[in-house]
């Protein structure tokens, strides 16, 4: 069953809103989010563009200090619900020199 794309612009714009947080770790992420999580912020900024919704955390010179191995969008400020988590391909060093903004892109699609 196709999706249309107003149909897929309101839910990605809309859908799963409690998610506002972005946590970074140096771990292996699993379903519960980061394995070996560091960090975890409010999640400045959502923005959709097509079927892709964009979120973008900042990161403080003293958050998140560390190689950056993993991250993890949830649902509260502790807790493990996770809505999505990759593992980077490369480690991301972030030293207390200088804040680190992350943007992650999530692809939406109905196949």
């Amino acid at each position: 069953m196709p999706l249309t794309e107003l149909g897929v612009e309101s839910t990605l714009e809309h859908g799963h809103d409690e998610f506002r947080y972005l946590a970074v770790g140096t771990g292996t992420p699993t379903a519960n989010g980061c394995g070996a999580e560091i960090a975890r912020v409010l999640i400045a900024t959502k923005r959709v563009s097509g079927r892709v919704r964009q979120f973008e955390a900042l990161f403080t010179n003293s958050e998140g200090v560390g190689d950056i191995t993993e991250w993890a969008i949830h649902k509260s400020a502790a807790g493990t619900d996770c809505l999505v988590y990759k593992a980077l391909d490369e480690a991301l060093p972030h030293t207390s020199a200088k804040p680190l903004l992350v943007s992650v892109s999530e692809p939406w699609n109905d196949a």
